[in-house]
């Protein structure tokens, strides 16, 4: 793409229709109602640009820069949903562990987590699919995660694992693409990295990164959320594979495509739900 495009007084299906992947279109999505950023209680968009460097931005007169992304209603809320079954699924085990830690010590060691873990991707892709977005278009931090998750596919893995990783990627990819609260955080504590320390303790500094996102918390929920990312964290120490994976994820990170911008920070802090500083 050469220059960017803009639309100006544009309707849902024209921004879609470039935006969307190929298995989404395939899916047949219709814009049936207007995306949140057009409702009367929010901002109104002037201009939307899909960006020849990569990304979508959404002008506005009411505010200092543009909006990244397209918040489109449907999109947001399908996400949404799946985000809530997953935090849901993490609180509960977390919960658990604290009333009946040796029962479920067990279950986690025992039950069939491959078949578990499949289930819930199949489940989720399947909802998300007809809303993803074409990679390049997604917001800078997002298509660095899409690039890291990507490169981690190894080339000579059999067909239903490619399939999984594929989709939890796309999955990962929408959730912090819609989620900008999310991502927003995601973006913070990874400021914090410290790769030296990551090289000695490559666990022990992630759980620090979890800390630190607790402790910025205003949201007792969203607390619970780092309480229970810290849990996995932990339990992933027991599983060699998962714990390769995720060490390699953060170690290919370039942390500068990561971290709040400018603009970033300028719209983080209108939610005051999170300390930024």
């Amino acid at each position: 793409m050469s220059d960017p495009i803009v639309f100006e007084n544009s309707t849902p299906e024209d921004v879609l229709s470039l935006i969307l992947s190929d298995d989404a279109k395939k899916k047949g999505y219709v814009a049936g109602r207007r995306p949140n950023s057009e409702r009367k209680d929010r901002i109104i968009f002037s201009q939307i640009e899909i960006s020849k460097d990569g990304g979508i931005f959404c002008h506005s007169d009411q505010l200092k820069y543009p909006v990244r992304g397209y918040p489109f209603r449907e999109g947001h809320e399908r996400v949404d949903l799946i985000k809530k079954f997953m935090a849901g699924v993490l609180n509960g085990l977390l919960r658990a562990i604290r009333k009946h830690p040796i029962p479920t010590a067990l279950f986690v060691l025992f039950a069939p987590k491959k078949e578990i873990l499949q289930s819930y991707i199949d489940a989720s892709w399947k909802q998300l699919q007809p809303y993803e977005f074409l990679s390049g278009l997604y917001c800078r931090p997002v298509r660095e995660v899409w690039r890291v998750m990507r490169e981690m596919s190894p080339g000579k893995i059999d067909k239903e694992k490619h399939h999984y990783l594929k989709a939890l990627r796309r999955i990962i990819a929408m959730i912090l693409e819609f989620d900008d609260a999310y991502c927003y955080r995601f973006q913070h504590v990874m400021g914090y990295f410290n790769k030296e320390k990551f090289e000695r303790s490559p666990v022990g500094e992630l759980i620090l990164l979890t800390h630190i996102g607790e402790q910025n918390e205003n949201n007792d929920k969203m607390k619970r959320g780092w309480q229970a990312l810290r849990l996995l964290l932990r339990i992933a120490r027991f599983y060699p594979s998962l714990k390769k994976d995720i060490v390699a994820f953060f170690k290919n990170l370039t942390l500068e495509e990561i971290k709040l911008s400018v603009e970033d920070r300028y719209f983080a802090e209108m939610k005051k739900d999170y300390k930024w500083q």
